[in-house]
This record gives C-alpha cells, sequence and structure tokens, in this order.
C-alpha cells in the first residue's frame, strides 16, 4: 500500500457486474489525520508544533463521488454504501 509515513498514490478496485441480482458495495471507515511534527520557527514565526495536512479522493466509474480532508490533529473519517443495481455494468472504485 505504499509509503505509511507520507502515504500517496492510488488503490483501484473494479467490481464486475457478472450477477443477475442487486448488490451493494460497502467501504468500511478509513480513518485519517495529519501528523505532529516540531518547527524551529524563524523571523517572525515563533515555530512550534505543526501539524501536516491529509486527505483523499473516492471516484466511482471516474466520476468524483467524495473528497476528504483534514488538517491538524483531528482525524477525518469516510466510509459509505454504494448501490450495484444488476445489469448496469460494473464498478471502478479509485
Amino acid at each position: 500500500w505504499g509509503n505509511t509515513e507520507t502515504p500517496n498514490g492510488t488503490v483501484t478496485v473494479t467490481i464486475s457486474d457478472d450477477h443477475n441480482f442487486d448488490r451493494q458495495i460497502i467501504i468500511p471507515p478509513i480513518i485519517f489525520n495529519g501528523v505532529a511534527y516540531d518547527d524551529p520557527g524563524s523571523g517572525n514565526n515563533p515555530g512550534g508544533t505543526r501539524y501536516t495536512g491529509y486527505g483523499f479522493e473516492v471516484r466511482k466509474n471516474g466520476v468524483l463521488i467524495a473528497s476528504r480532508e483534514t488538517k491538524g490533529a483531528i482525524p477525518g473519517s469516510y466510509s459509505a454504501v454504494i448501490d450495484m443495481p444488476s445489469g448496469r455494468g460494473s464498478v471502478t472504485l479509485e
């Protein structure tokens, strides 16, 4: 899944429409937050504890369906249940 300290990249999952019944795609909770680091400061910047920001996007068949971002130590989260009616083709999530 890549670098866990500064994660980036894309995970792609395709669910084939290969059955004659409706289904649901369940994305379990994904929890993420920034990481604290010490900034020594300079000039008028007093320094101190700073936080990185993290975020991600979810696309369904190329269309953005979610965009989440967090800055600081407050965690963000995302989860979803996506309907997949039979006969409408495969679904690709990125």
